[in-house]
């Protein structure tokens, strides 16, 4: 038995009880006058959910639908229910919000602890056909029309093992609350195949999986630098540098090196939503290559004197390659 198996068995303790306390109404589960679709997952953060929130909005924008966010606004220096401005301030409403907004500046997006009391201020705001509700699986008391649960293929099956043993937030048992699992990153080395994936959670579980699943590659758009939006080429192996504070900095690394072909002479790795400080780039001063940094950090960068580093930002997309069709009507259907 593993030093840390106690621990385990007393966080997914608390994690049971809790969902318990929801699926017996002890616990107050509240609606709000919109569909809610929840994107999550099961283990901490890198399986792809900005990307995939982006995906959706972008989705419901192209089928003529009303969409807000709501997001806990993770790494934020403030609390409380808050607007995300144009200013993209990532102080005060965390990074993944900003990017949102960035991406998509005339919809409403708000954080706050309570996804609930977030909610209901964007809809005071503005009236929308529906609501994304960001990284919001384990946040029960808000109640969701749809429950979108993320699973990384490169994650290792290990990693299903209750915090801290493994990366999981709760145990395995959760995902039976999912109406859609979407299994993200199936075109990067290493990936597992989707009936791997079932198989895992059917065996383990013994619980089998009857959501609708389908599977999503992850790409990237056109590099741009950072400081002029100007599109940016890469030659076949030339040298650059990655810095990455995501969840994922393998899988960023991964996709790197196969779509823009090029040769990889370090990698930078901080922790997932790290703010950074003009001093973490000292070591690259001497660099004469391109830095590639990740849309969620670059936000982050732009306030930063750093202009004179060749900083390079590299956009993730998702998308459906089969079904996209199936997916799709089930997320219109919400709205009709």
């Amino acid at each position: 038995m593993s030093v840390l198996t106690p621990l385990a068995e007393i966080y997914k303790g608390i994690a049971s009880t809790r969902n318990a306390l929801y699926d017996r109404n002890v616990l107050k589960i509240e609606k709000l006058n919109v569909p809610v679709v929840s994107v999550g997952n099961l283990t901490m953060g890198g399986t792809g959910k900005t990307p995939a929130v982006l995906f959706l909005v972008d989705l419901l924008l192209k089928n003529g639908k009303s969409v807000g966010v709501i997001s806990r606004g993770y790494g934020r220096k403030t609390s409380g229910v808050l607007e995300v401005e144009a200013a993209f301030d990532t102080n005060l409403f965390g990074d993944e919000p900003a990017l949102i907004k960035k991406h998509f500046p005339n919809i409403s997006v708000f954080v706050g602890e309570k996804r609930v009391e977030a909610g209901r201020a964007l809809l005071k705001k503005n009236k929308v056909d529906v609501i994304i509700a960001d990284d919001a699986f384990q946040h029960r008391r808000l109640y969701r029309n749809l429950d979108i649960v993320l699973l990384d293929a490169t994650e290792s099956l290990l990693n299903y093992e209750v915090f801290p043993q493994g990366r999981a937030r709760e145990p395995k048992k959760g995902l039976e609350r999912a109406d859609i699992v979407l299994i993200t990153k199936a075109n990067l080395e290493g990936a597992l195949l989707k009936d791997e994936i079932i198989r895992f959670f059917n065996n383990d579980l013994n619980t089998e999986i009857k959501q609708d699943t389908f599977i999503s590659e992850m790409v990237l758009g056109k590099a741009y630098f950072l400081f002029s939006d100007k599109e940016v080429i890469f030659q076949p192996g030339e040298k650059v540098t990655l810095v990455s504070a995501v969840g994922n900095p393998d899988s960023f690394e991964k996709l790197c090196k196969k779509e823009y072909k090029v040769d990889i002479q370090q990698h930078l790795k901080f922790s997932d939503h790290y703010r950074f400080l003009k001093n973490d780039f000292l070591s690259l001063e001497s660099f004469s290559g391109k830095i590639i940094v990740t849309e969620k950090d670059a936000i982050k960068l732009r306030s930063l004197n750093l202009a004179h580093l060749e900083i390079v930002v590299a956009p993730l997309k998702m998308k459906i390659p089969d079904q996209f069709e199936v997916f799709s009507e089930k997320i219109i259907g919400l709205c009709s």
